[in-house]
């Protein structure tokens, strides 16, 4: 009796001398998402490769779509005001972002020395400073995720974790909130803001993408 092949590369499949198999239907369908010529079925041999390219394929886009948005999402205002002057807006939810960082031996002698002498640490400054960068960031992109222009009633927090390890911890929380006559109480780039718009929704539909058992 022969057996069944494979519709793409036409290798047998299945029985004793044939350790080969199709991939599932969710796996094809997976595959020919990133595929020019989809294929009705791909089986273990041809398919594992393709499979496992698709997969980084997923990943690489979504790095590239997330840092695309990264770049430009400062455009959405963070506002410490809970409800601004003439802000017509309504409220999505509450986001927050951490963003804890070692300090390091040099950092802590430095910082020893300086406490010592009345100054400042520009070592330890710095660290906060790119911590609260990242919560910033961070911030956005959430807001941004749920639809969200805007972020109000901001709060920051400091704090030290980890025991004798130094760790910086930076933590920021806000409300995340549609603006909806954002260009009549703020100057901002439009076209900016929709490029953000336009990759968090590309960022969205990757998201929407699961990665299928192969077989």
């Amino acid at each position: 009796m022969e057996k069944s092949a494979c519709p793409n590369c036409n290798k047998k499949i299945g029985g004793i001398l044939f350790s080969n198999s199709l991939l599932t239907i969710a796996a094809n369908n997976f595959i020919n998402i990133f595929t020019e010529n989809p294929g009705s079925g791909y089986c273990t041999d041809c398919g594992t490769n393709l499979f496992n390219a698709c997969v980084t394929k997923l990943a690489s886009q979504k790095a590239d779509v997330l840092n695309a948005a990264i770049r430009i999402v400062d455009v959405i205002p963070i506002v410490t005001a809970q409800s601004p002057l003439k802000w017509d807006y309504s409220v999505i939810e509450m986001v927050s972002s951490q963003s804890v960082t070692g300090t390091g031996l040099l950092s802590e002698i430095s910082s020893s020395w300086t406490d010592m002498l009345g100054g400042q640490s520009d070592a330890l400054s710095n660290k906060l400073g790119n911590g609260e960068t990242i919560c910033r960031k961070q911030l956005r992109i959430k807001a941004a995720m749920l639809g969200g222009n805007c972020i109000l009633a901001t709060d920051i927090d400091y704090a030290e974790v980890g025991g004798v390890k130094g760790m910086l911890m930076v933590c920021m929380s806000g409300t995340a909130a549609n603006l909806h006559n954002i260009e009549d109480v703020l100057e901002l780039d439009k076209e900016k803001l929709s490029i953000l718009q336009a990759s968090i929704a590309e960022l969205k539909r990757l998201n929407t993408i699961a990665i299928p058992q192969m077989v």
